[in-house]
């Protein structure tokens, strides 16, 4: 959804959330053609992450195991597997000095040295793609580690009772440390993800009741 504004009758801006599809496209290319009033819908959000943010332990607990969830994902140990593809281009790179002695040698002809050579660089893109791909996931988990350790340590040094006073810019920041995302379902459901393992989901009626239209 986009940030949307409109002048009231009494001269008031009033700000909403709105489909793209919606103000681009037509109504009839959007799923969920209601407007939701920012000032509400923003308050809900809030109410929900700070929740979180006044359980420090159990934030800690949940970032935690967020991180192992990534860490001990379906490909399994990172570290581990990235040890293995450095093994493999090593081997390849081995191979290449071989066959080119080879073929410097008498052993092997021009065409048998091409198609092996081919073989190898086949072999070595791959093993190239599978590092790069294994240090990304490295260090998403070190950026999530950073986040972690970075709002834990902001709300240590902040007085409970400060978390009532944040301006959105304040609040932002608590968002973007813990990779806040926000989605608002066809049927006015409300889904907020983000480092916590689970994502915190609201019905349609408590939307409703906090100000959808």
């Amino acid at each position: 959804m986009q940030a949307h504004n409109v002048v009231s009758k009494a001269n008031n801006r009033l700000f909403y959330y709105c489909c793209k599809a919606k103000y681009k496209k037509g109504v009839e290319f959007c799923q969920a053609s209601r407007t939701h009033r920012a000032e509400k819908l923003e308050a809900l959000v809030w109410r929900e992450v700070r929740s979180y943010l006044e359980e420090p332990e159990r934030l800690r607990a949940d970032l935690n195991r967020k991180i192992e969830l990534e860490r001990s994902g379906a490909r399994g140990e990172p570290e581990r597997e990235m040890k293995v593809w450095a093994e493999k281009l090593a081997e390849a790179d081995a191979k290449r000095v071989r066959f080119q002695h080879a073929y410097a040698e008498g052993i092997i002809g021009l065409d048998d040295l091409k198609a092996r050579l081919a073989e190898l660089d086949d072999a070595r893109t791959t093993a190239e793609q599978e590092i790069a791909a294994l240090e990304g996931r490295l260090e998403h988990i070190r950026s999530l580690e950073e986040d972690r350790d970075a709002v834990l340590a902001y709300l240590e040094a902040m007085a409970p009772k400060v978390l009532d006073c944040l301006d959105p810019e304040e609040r932002h920041r608590f968002y973007k440390m813990l990779r806040l995302r926000v989605k608002l379902w066809p049927d006015r459901s409300l889904e907020i993800t983000g480092a916590f393992p689970e994502p915190l989901k609201l019905g349609a009626e408590v939307c409703t009741a906090n100000g959808s239209r």
